[in-house]
């Protein structure tokens, strides 16, 4: 049985894996846009500012940069993985 991105990303019960990060548009994790996303990197960083100001995800966001600065193994996939990394080593 493969798994699709969603599946990786959300797991079961709504719970996220926060060893991996995918930017893929439409992959449903907390670093991923939304479907249809053709922006470019400067567009995927204000994506991720505007999730980062948003109540429903700054818990999620805090909880990433947790792991991150702990030192947990990270595993950053999809065409965004740079602004994300970057991202994630700002909010530390």
């Amino acid at each position: 049985m493969s798994s699709s991105p969603t599946e990786s990303q959300a797991g079961q019960g709504g719970l996220f894996d926060l060893s991996c990060i995918d930017t893929t548009p439409g992959a449903n994790g907390l670093f991923s846009p939304p479907d249809g996303f053709d922006g470019d990197g400067d567009d995927y960083i204000k994506f991720l500012r505007e999730r980062y100001r948003n109540k429903r995800y700054s818990q999620l966001f805090a909880l990433q940069k947790h792991f991150f600065e702990k030192g947990i193994k990270i595993t950053f996939n999809g065409p965004f993985s740079d602004q994300a990394k970057s991202a994630l080593i700002k909010m530390s």
